[in-house]
């Protein structure tokens, strides 16, 4: 269980989180909405320990954790950000790297659970072997919830949804008790959320 208890979190001396109060259950769901430039990333930033909070605190489990304890926590969690500039050419050079990270190395992964991961999630195989140049941020965030179908992180972090396209995947993904936070600027996505944070 992922809990905010009176969290107060400011970012470029604006109030983001002013004392939120919240508990996420394994396999729940929470969808953070606001305009651009609101403040919905850096609530992702707080939840993975980058961005320290001004008040009150974070646990998972019922851990209290921080920013010295947040790179433990972050082993739980995948982040799906919102169309990165990523040095890789190719989307299986960017698999392969994840993929490798020593956080993942005791997942069985190939190239066909990858395809499999894809097809559930209707992309088409061949996105495997595309440059990343080729795709737009929607592919892009597809090709990394199908990387998080084979982690099965605890905490899924998705910056930026932009369509209901993926929440089939995401509840797939509730079933294996695994919690969604994701941020979204259209109301249309925030409507599939029972747990909402406007800001």
């Amino acid at each position: 269980m992922l809990e905010l208890k009176d969290v107060y979190l400011e970012h470029g001396g604006r109030v983001i989180l002013d004392h939120v109060n919240l508990a996420l259950a394994d396999g729940e769901n929470l969808c953070v909405v606001g305009a651009a430039g609101s403040g919905k990333t850096s609530v992702l930033l707080a939840l993975q320990g980058l961005l320290p909070i001004k008040g009150g605190f974070l646990t998972l489990d019922g851990e209290r954790y921080s920013r010295l304890s947040a790179p433990y926590f972050r082993r739980w969690m995948a982040f799906v950000p919102d169309a990165p500039q990523l040095p890789y050419e190719k989307v299986s050079d960017l698999l392969e790297e994840l993929f490798s990270l020593a956080v993942n190395r005791d997942v069985e992964v190939s190239k066909e659970a990858v395809i499999r991961e894809f097809s559930l999630l209707g992309l088409a195989p061949d996105v495997y072997n595309m440059p990343l140049r080729n795709l737009d941020a929607e592919t892009l965030q597809g090709v990394m919830l199908a990387a998080e179908g084979i982690l099965k992180r605890r905490i899924l972090l998705i910056d930026n949804l932009r369509s209901t396209r993926w929440m089939d995947s995401i509840a797939a993904l509730n079933s294996h008790q695994v919690s969604a936070v994701i941020t979204t600027c259209d109301e249309q996505v925030a409507a599939n959320f029972d747990k909402i944070i406007r800001l």
